[in-house]
């Protein structure tokens, strides 16, 4: 079955090509083992905890990480349970915009003005970093290891990290006018994808004025190619388990690709 009113996904993410986790607006975290086709909840415990969660994200069945509007939250028995780490936001909302966490005890969280936190010993302790000086908000941000991560902005601009993000050094990539990036993610040291929207029209805050952009890379970021996607609906956010099969969600719903993300092909739709 889907979540109750299903426009209650808020997040998701995918372990592999059958199992994945959502969260809905009150918190309560969700699990599919059919590649998002129907969902089972997990645990109703986040809610009043994981209220309006921005990202979740598991490392495997039981350990994952959930940033909301008011602070981060880590879970060790697959989301029956949650409690918080050293970075809250006590006053709201979260400056937080992504998280990715690459073991149990090293991560990251970006924000919207620019920069990101790193921590090391699983949230007790953070370390902030500015990346970005254009200060645009950074949504997208991934680490392959311990020490190279990756990021994209809002500004159209991607970055790239070797000191475990204490340092951050723009990467060249296709220049696109107009263009605001919303995700990346990478499946091995070479091969990533960023995903965004490129502004087509002048009416301000018309949705329909923009299309969707995915960038392809195999060589770790030294050149990336713009792929024509074919479906009219587009992912805002990105994650893929091999080189051909990801999984893509926004408003309407979730969404599975398996060439690569040439054509997507809507597996859940969110109801209103």
């Amino acid at each position: 079955m889907a979540p109750p009113g299903a426009g209650a996904f808020r997040t998701v993410t995918f372990l592999n090509e059958q199992t994945g986790f959502g969260a809905d607006e009150q918190g309560a975290v969700w699990a599919s083992i059919d590649g998002g086709r129907s969902w089972l909840i997990r645990s109703e415990n986040g809610r009043g905890i994981l209220d309006h969660p921005l990202q979740i994200e598991f490392l495997d069945d039981w350990h994952g990480w959930a940033l909301t509007e008011f602070g981060v939250w880590r879970t060790e028995d697959g989301g029956a349970t949650w409690r918080g780490s050293s970075l809250q936001y006590p006053d709201g909302p979260a400056r937080g915009a992504r998280l990715h966490f690459n073991s149990l005890e090293s991560g990251g969280i970006s924000d919207f003005h620019g920069a990101i936190q790193r921590t090391e010993d699983g949230g007790k302790t953070w370390t902030w970093h500015l990346v970005a000086p254009s200060k645009a908000a950074i949504p997208g941000l991934f680490f392959t290891d311990q020490e190279t991560g990756w990021l994209c902005t809002e500004a159209g601009e991607i970055y790239r990290s070797v000191d475990s993000g204490a340092t951050w050094e723009p990467q060249r990539g296709p220049i696109i006018r107009a263009a605001s990036f919303g995700s990346i993610q990478f499946i091995s040291n070479l091969e990533g994808w960023v995903c965004g929207a490129q502004k087509t029209g002048t009416k301000v805050g018309a949705w329909d004025d923009y299309k969707g952009i995915l960038l392809h890379t195999m060589d770790g970021g030294q050149s990336w190619e713009r792929i024509d996607v074919e479906s009219e609906d587009f992912p805002a956010t990105i994650a893929f388990t091999d080189s051909k099969v990801g999984w893509g969600a926004n408003d309407p719903g979730i969404f599975i690709t398996d060439d690569g993300g040439v054509s997507w092909k809507r597996v859940l739709s969110f109801s209103k």
